[in-house]
């Protein structure tokens, strides 16, 4: 399965089932990267996906990728977990 990940049809169906994650998708910046060795990571700031490895998830799967590193966001894992370097 190649299904190429389209960050603003993600953002589009997110709102659809959670409006707060949603408002937090539109302004939360967003990266992907052609490969690596993950899936998709927060730096507490912005999210990074990995294009190779998230094209083999369906949209669904995808979704929930995004979602669970927005959580993170929301929770400050980073924040509470480590020092993020000045940016």
């Amino acid at each position: 399965m190649d299904n190429k990940i389209d960050v603003d049809k993600l953002k589009v169906l997110l709102y659809v089932k959670d409006k707060f994650l949603a408002t937090l998708a539109f302004y939360t910046p967003v990266q992907v990267k052609e490969s690596g060795d993950f899936i998709a990571y927060t730096n507490g700031i912005s999210v990074t996906f990995n294009q190779a490895k998230m094209s083999k998830f369906t949209t669904k799967e995808q979704l929930a990728v995004y979602a669970h590193e927005l959580i993170h966001i929301v929770l400050m894992h980073v924040v509470r977990f480590k020092e993020i370097p000045d940016v």
